[in-house]
């Protein structure tokens, strides 16, 4: 899975800078910077086109994946090597 970063101060975003998306698996995964990520599964390619155009993203991470998919967290250390910026 490749990551793409979002600039906190161009985005607004508190929490997170980095996501990526396995199409095949449906899998999204955004790095926190607190060193958590969570991985979402069964997300359709269209919500992930919907959060990345949201100029909310910390609302929508909220209100719509956190609220309707399967979230699991762990530590960010074991992807590190997988982030591109």
């Amino acid at each position: 899975m490749r990551y793409t970063k979002f600039d906190s101060a161009v985005w607004n975003n508190q929490s997170f800078e980095h996501v990526g998306y396995d199409k095949t698996a449906k899998r999204l995964c955004i790095i926190f910077m607190n060193n958590l990520t969570a991985c979402f599964e069964g997300v359709e390619e269209s919500t992930i086109f919907h959060f990345i155009l949201s100029t909310e993203k910390e609302s929508f991470l909220n209100e719509v994946l956190l609220a309707n998919y399967e979230c699991r967290l762990f530590t960010s250390s074991n992807l590190e090597t997988t982030v591109t910026q």
